[in-house]
C-alpha cells in the first residue's frame, strides 16, 4: 500500500486475523503527499 493515510494504515492493521502477521517499512520523509 502505497501512500496511505492514518486512517488506511488504522484500517489496515486492524483487520489482522488472529496470528497473523504484517511487517510496516518505510521513510516518513519520503512521500508524495502534501501535509
Amino acid at each position: 500500500m502505497q501512500n496511505a493515510t492514518p486512517s488506511q494504515m488504522k484500517m489496515l492493521l486492524t483487520r489482522l486475523g488472529e496470528n497473523s502477521k504484517i511487517v510496516v517499512t518505510g521513510d516518513t520523509q519520503q512521500t508524495d503527499r502534501k501535509k
